[in-house]
């Protein structure tokens, strides 16, 4: 496979190549690369109980998978393969789902810029409530990460109040992405609720709007009475 990302070789004052190949690379260049190389295995094809060998064409999803992790910044890399080590393989599977498909292509970098690390990292923190929304699969989830990504027009991380109450703010934003948007308070009430009303979603959905009476009695009330119309 070819490498997206081509090390930059720094040059002395004289513009020719240092004779030391080791200095060949930018600051860090190389503990990047290699750390990007060790989160592919870990995360792509190389690893046998990888999610990607159950998709159509695992060999793509494995390089699609390279493009995400190659511009990943050094801390943040670092990080992320701390995390992945002891992760679980589902954490695994979830994480490399978020990497492929909230890193958005249309705007090409040789490294994710500081607000394009914010998107994905509020995507990560929200994905318990996405999960609660429409379940555990990859591909379900994938689709719901790029579909909100690509409502909000990439820029989910600048909404007020998202980062502060991520699970108000996706649970909101989901079912309602047609409403006006929440006020803080309505992001932090819904926050401390998320996983619980993410179980009412097609209740919630018909009703259009957030309703705050009407949640607190769903959260009351058994599913039989929700299910019997009494609602």
């Amino acid at each position: 496979m070819s490498r997206r990302l081509i090390p930059y070789a720094r040059r002395n004052r004289a513009g020719r190549l240092p004779l030391n190949p080791l200095q060949w690379y930018a600051r860090g260049e190389r503990e990047r690369r290699q750390i990007i190389d060790e989160l592919w295995s870990l995360l792509g094809t190389d690893n046998p109980l990888s999610y990607l060998h159950t998709e159509h064409s695992p060999v793509d999803a494995n390089e699609r998978l390279y493009l995400s992790l190659s511009v990943l910044p050094l801390d943040f890399a670092r990080r992320m393969l701390d995390y992945v080590k002891d992760a679980s393989q589902h954490e695994r599977d979830t994480l490399q789902t978020t990497l492929r498909y909230v890193r958005s292509a249309s705007d090409i970098r040789p490294v994710m810029s500081d607000s394009e690390v914010s998107r994905v990292e509020l995507y990560l923190t929200g994905l318990p409530v996405m999960e609660a929304l429409v379940g555990s699969n990859c591909d379900d989830l994938g689709s719901a990460m790029v579909n909100h990504a690509e409502t909000t027009e990439w820029n989910a991380h600048r909404a007020p109040g998202a980062t502060t109450y991520p699970n108000g703010y996706f649970l909101y934003s989901m079912i309602w992405p047609k409403a006006r948007y929440a006020s803080y308070e309505t992001l932090r009430w819904i926050d401390e609720h998320a996983l619980e009303l993410a179980r009412f979603r097609s209740v919630l959905e018909q009703r259009g709007a957030f309703d705050r009476e009407f949640c607190e009695l769903l959260l009351a009330s058994s599913t039989p009475v929700i299910s019997s119309g009494i609602l």
